[in-house]
C-alpha cells in the first residue's frame, strides 16, 4: 500500500497498519570493515515484526475491507441493520422491550 493513497482516522492514523517491509542500501558512507565483529552481529534478514495494540485496532495487511461484489450502498445498508440488532439488544438488556 502506498502511504499517500491510505484511508485515515481524524487523527490522520492509517486505518491499515503500514509496514516497511523491504529496504535496498544503495550506497554505504561508512567503512564498516574498521569495527571488529560488526559482521557477525548482523542478522542475515530482518526480524519479524512483533504484534503491538496497532495490530489489533487497525485493519489487517491482508484484511478486505470491502467484501468483493458489494456496493457502498450495500454496507450502508448492512451497518444500519447491525446497528439496530445492537440497539434492540440494549432495549432488552434494560428491559424497554419483553
Amino acid at each position: 500500500t502506498k502511504i499517500n493513497e491510505a484511508f485515515v482516522d481524524k487523527f490522520d492514523r492509517p486505518m491499515r497498519n503500514i509496514r516497511i517491509r523491504h529496504t535496498i542500501i544503495i550506497d554505504d558512507p561508512y567503512n564498516n570493515d574498521i569495527i571488529n565483529g560488526l559482521k557477525e552481529i548482523i542478522p542475515s534478514s530482518s526480524p519479524e515484526p512483533k504484534l503491538d495494540k496497532y495490530d489489533y485496532e487497525r485493519i489487517g495487511e491482508n484484511e478486505e475491507i470491502i467484501e468483493k461484489g458489494k456496493t457502498e450502498y450495500d454496507l450502508k445498508e448492512e451497518i444500519e441493520h447491525l446497528n439496530s440488532k445492537s440497539n434492540a439488544q440494549i432495549l432488552v438488556m434494560v428491559d424497554d422491550i419483553p
